[in-house]
C-alpha cells in the first residue's frame, strides 16, 4: 500500500475572497470601527500582491 501526499484547492478571485471572509466572519466584519464598503477595500487592496494570473 502506497500514501501519496497531494495538494488541493482551488483559485478564487478577490471578490470571491471577499465572498468567503464576509459569509465566514459577518459578525466580526460587522464589530469593526469601519464602514464596511471601506474595510473592504483596504483588505482586498492588501490581498492583491497575493493573487496571480490564476487568483488568489
Amino acid at each position: 500500500m502506497y500514501i501519496h501526499k497531494r495538494s488541493m484547492g482551488y483559485h478564487i478571485d478577490p471578490e470571491g475572497w471577499w465572498s468567503i471572509v464576509w459569509n465566514a466572519g459577518r459578525g466580526f466584519v460587522e464589530q469593526l470601527d469601519y464602514k464596511i464598503d471601506e474595510f473592504k477595500q483596504a483588505h482586498l487592496k492588501k490581498i492583491l500582491p497575493l493573487c496571480s494570473d490564476k487568483g488568489l
